[in-house]
């Protein structure tokens, strides 16, 4: 029933499309409305494959929305032609050769990226298209580094996500006196946050500033009796030309991570770097820490939790604008490397999948960050009457109510994942332009949430159960 109603639908659509023509494609995609372009030029695309300006822009709509295996379709098919020939291809003034690169580099396609970018250079009608000549050299770089760490991506088990504000980063992230203590400030010239990281023993700090005209730079700070000395800027190891930002330093007092847009041995946007200190005083220079934790998206806020060898990591890959999602990880001291030919490695590099069991690792962080505590031990804070609240098993005077809150909290826990899976689904339903794919992922939701629904319901009275078998004790 199901394909017949797909023929239909395709049928339909057809039909619809059969007096639609690229100029018609072109208007609406001058009017910013991609979706209903992108359905002509496909349309077009697949019934003509050799139609150049049909390709072309189907392939600019699907690269502009993350649709990266799409836009290499249909940019190889205009790059096999002859495109320079072509008026409207002429007229945007986006090179399609630089677009096919662009989308190989974030399929991690790096080889590839590689070889068009040469081709590119060998033809200077086609470097005529490129407005910017130094584009092309930095996505080269960028392409020769991801090439490199494609060999080497290591192993890593990931026990937890969670989609946040990038101005609500901080909830998620722990902070005590084993891992140390970060928070952020705001200078009125710099758009982004500017992290400060403090060791667990408070004597010195790690701070990113605005540095005049060459963006944010690390400074160190000891704390005397007297209080903070004046910030020092680390050494030219570490600081760059470019931005440098969100300090971490292990336990030992040694071993800094930071993100960086450095030029040199950088994937894309921040990248995570590491670097030891040498006994002279001086960083030895950074080492960028590879995949799975960087990629050509802007990858950051790296910290260890030494000991309970859990680390975390944020990214803004695959994620709108004002949203980042962090990772927390199992933290091992040594590293393991996916095989050079194994085809699984760069999957794993690019979709990075929770594989440590059900854990609440960051939902518990951010309870504790975002609640107000009583004690030093807290780990909930459950309304039992209006007089009372609970924030520990101990709390509890009737075992069949402590039971059942346990039961509880497992379901909570539940409610939060599908939340998580929820919005992540949402947001692919919201950027994808394929209908079918849409239908898909709208009939993920629609289970999702009627999942969320009976989950909550359940949580619902079995909390109000608690509560009751709770004042039954007198409370």
């Amino acid at each position: 029933m199901k394909k017949v109603l797909l023929i239909l639908m395709s049928y339909s659509l057809s039909l619809m499309l059969s007096g639609q023509t690229i100029d018609d494609g072109i208007e609406l995609y001058k009017n910013k409305e991609y979706e209903s372009a992108l359905i002509i030029f496909e349309s077009i695309a697949d019934t003509k494959k050799g139609n150049i300006v049909a390709n072309y822009f189907a392939g600019i709509i699907c690269l502009s929305h993350n649709n990266f295996g799409k836009a290499i379709t249909h940019l190889k098919r205009v790059v096999q032609g002859n495109f320079l020939q072509q008026k409207d291809i002429l007229t945007e003034g986006k090179s399609p050769r630089m677009l096919l690169a662009t989308a190989y580099y974030y399929d991690y396609q790096f080889a590839s990226v590689i070889d068009e970018l040469q081709r590119l250079k060998e033809s200077s009608k086609e470097m005529a298209q490129v407005s910017d000549h130094k584009s092309v050299d930095d996505l080269m770089s960028k392409a020769q580094v991801g090439n490199k760490m494609i060999g080497h991506i290591e192993k890593v088990v990931f026990l937890d996500s969670v989609i946040v504000d990038k101005n609500e980063l901080l909830q998620v992230y722990p902070s005590d006196e084993n891992i140390g203590y970060i928070s952020s400030q705001k200078e009125d010239d710099v758009a982004q946050q500017l992290m400060v990281f403090v060791s667990g023993k408070k004597d010195f700090r790690i701070i990113a500033k605005q540095n005049h005209d060459r963006g944010t730079d690390l400074y160190h700070s000891n704390r005397y009796l007297s209080g903070w000395s004046n910030p020092i800027l680390l050494s030219e190891n570490i600081n760059s030309t470019e931005d440098e930002n969100y300090p971490f330093m292990l336990s030992d007092g040694i071993t800094l991570f930071f993100a960086s847009k450095r030029a040199d041995n950088n994937l894309g946007g921040y990248d995570i770097f590491m670097a030891g200190l040498a006994s002279d005083g001086n960083f030895l220079k950074p080492q960028n820490i590879g995949m799975p934790f960087n990629s050509p998206a802007n990858d950051y806020m790296l910290i260890v939790d030494e000991v309970r060898h859990i680390g975390y990591f944020a990214t803004d890959r695959n994620m709108p604008k004002d949203k980042v999602i962090v990772y927390a990880y199992r933290y091992t001291p040594t590293k393991e490397l996916w095989g050079k030919e194994d085809s699984l490695a760069i999957l794993y590099a690019k979709n990075i999948v929770i594989d440590g069991g059900k854990t609440s690792v960051l939902h518990n962080i951010r309870q504790k960050n975002t609640t107000t505590s009583i004690s030093t031990d807290h780990t909930f804070n459950f309304i039992v009457n209006h007089t009372t609240v609970y924030h520990q098993y101990s709390d509890f005077t009737n075992e069949v109510a402590l039971s059942r809150f346990k039961d509880w909290e497992a379901l909570e826990s539940q409610i939060y994942t599908l939340q998580q899976q929820l919005l992540s689904v949402r947001m692919k339903y919201h950027n994808h332009l394929d209908i079918y794919e849409k239908e898909k992922l709208g009939q993920v939701i629609a289970t999702t949430e009627k999942e969320y629904k009976a989950l909550t319901t359940k949580a619902n009275r079995l909390a109000k159960e608690v509560r009751l078998l709770e004042r039954g004790n007198g409370r």
